[in-house]
């Protein structure tokens, strides 16, 4: 489109042509940047919870992956919480006699940040061992938290049945 001529000289562009000034954008990039400040708790928190079900969920899976291995492989899967590491170990037991052998791997697994593993209790220990038949050595939980909320996986040995639970 060709801009027309308005007197003196004047070139006058069309209204549909005109954008946006920098003072215009800067206005609404500071009313977004304000939004966003104003709504930056309850953004952290909505983080904070998915990080939770997140590490709780990872958890009930590994510890579901461990017993079916455990059945399938005919040999002992151990899952031990090290909760000063803030950390759990998945262990696969080749020998089922509970001791480190050249054969066994262990895998360690870090909680996410801001999600802290504890309380983790098995009949007074700090492991639950999953047997070729899919029980376990002993029921028991182990809790999942976060600042504010707190998730638990729980099992019971009679069957390995693993659950997540909000207590």
């Amino acid at each position: 489109m060709i801009p027309r001529q308005k007197g003196k000289g004047r070139i006058e562009m069309s209204q549909r042509n005109r954008g946006f000034t920098t003072l215009e954008l800067m206005i609404v990039l500071t009313v977004f940047g304000l939004m966003i400040a104003a709504s930056w708790g309850s953004i952290q928190g909505i983080i904070d919870q998915q990080r939770l079900n997140g590490a709780t969920n990872q958890l009930a899976t590994h510890l579901r992956l461990a017993r079916e291995k455990a059945v399938a492989e005919g040999n002992n899967y151990i899952v031990t919480f090290r909760i000063a590491q803030n950390q759990y170990q998945v262990w696969d037991d080749e020998g089922s006699d509970s001791m480190m052998g050249p054969d066994d791997s262990r895998t360690n697994f870090d909680m996410p940040d801001r999600t802290v593993l504890q309380n983790a209790a098995f009949f007074g220990a700090n492991r639950v061992i999953f047997r070729p038949d899919g029980t376990c050595n002993a029921s028991g939980s182990v809790q999942i938290t976060n600042q504010e909320n707190t998730r638990e996986v729980d099992v019971l040995a009679s069957t390995g049945k693993i659950t997540v639970t909000t207590p």
